[in-house]
């Protein structure tokens, strides 16, 4: 699973133990944990639309904050300080 994920073992405990990602225990006793691959698809599938959604937010927040908005802009004639 973490080869498949690019990551630590490590990392996919603390996604299991998380709740983020579901295991399932095969055997007898504690079983042999195992990640099925419909539960990974839909924890990558989670997080690209976490991450586009974020993306899209700061585009939009830097389209509404350019150089030349008018509450960046001075007037002429008025100084720095205000007055």
């Amino acid at each position: 699973m973490a080869k498949i994920l690019n990551c630590s073992e490590r990392t996919v405990l603390r996604l299991v133990q998380s709740g983020d990602l579901v295991e399932v225990r095969l055997g007898t006793g504690r079983g042999a944990p195992r990640v099925p691959e419909s539960e990974v698809v839909d924890y990558l599938a989670r997080r690209w639309a976490a991450a586009r959604k974020e993306s899209a937010k700061r585009r939009k927040q830097r389209e509404g904050t350019s150089a030349l908005s008018p509450d960046r802009v001075r007037s002429p004639g008025r100084r720095h300080d205000g007055t």
